[in-house]
């Protein structure tokens, strides 16, 4: 197994070879969401990103995904963090 470690190197390859050093100056956000999931089995089959919460993150009525949950209390950060 490489891990995230190993997928997130992965990402950084692919950018240098398919987008030259430009992606070097860019914030990119980079969400770990794979995996086996053997401690939420339930997930296993649609991955943990899209796994249902019960709990309605954007507003709208409708139970989130991990994904959107997180895309939600996440959105706020490039303004906050320092360059």
């Amino acid at each position: 197994r490489v891990g995230s470690g190993g997928a997130t190197l992965h990402v950084m390859l692919h950018l240098q070879a398919n987008v030259s050093a430009a992606w070097a100056s860019k914030r990119i956000l980079l969400l770990h969401a794979g995996g086996y999931s053997e401690r939420s089995p339930a997930h296993g089959t649609l991955g943990k990103a899209f796994g249902h919460l019960p709990l309605d993150a954007a507003g709208v009525g409708v139970p989130a995904t991990i994904l959107e949950a997180q895309l939600v209390y996440l959105q706020e950060l490039p303004g906050i963090l320092p360059p």
